[in-house]
């Protein structure tokens, strides 16, 4: 997987995804081919594995994932 300072936050173009299965989809975006979902950034979490009925994020912990009584 790309260092954080290299991964890419966004929308896929249509035409990138068009004729590619969800897997292929994910796959791409693990690979850096497509931009990890704007989400990720905002709650500091990626996909980093994908399979047949599976997938698998990492993330980071921080103060901006707290509810308003700190937990």
């Amino acid at each position: 997987m790309p260092a954080a300072a290299t991964r890419t936050y966004g929308l896929a173009r249509t035409g990138d995804v068009v004729d590619r299965s969800g897997k292929e989809i994910l796959q791409a975006i693990i690979d850096g081919r497509l931009p990890q979902a704007s989400i990720s950034q905002t709650l500091t979490f990626w996909i980093v594995e994908v399979g047949n009925g599976f997938a698998g994020f990492e993330g980071e912990t921080g103060s901006h994932l707290l509810n308003p009584m700190g937990t």
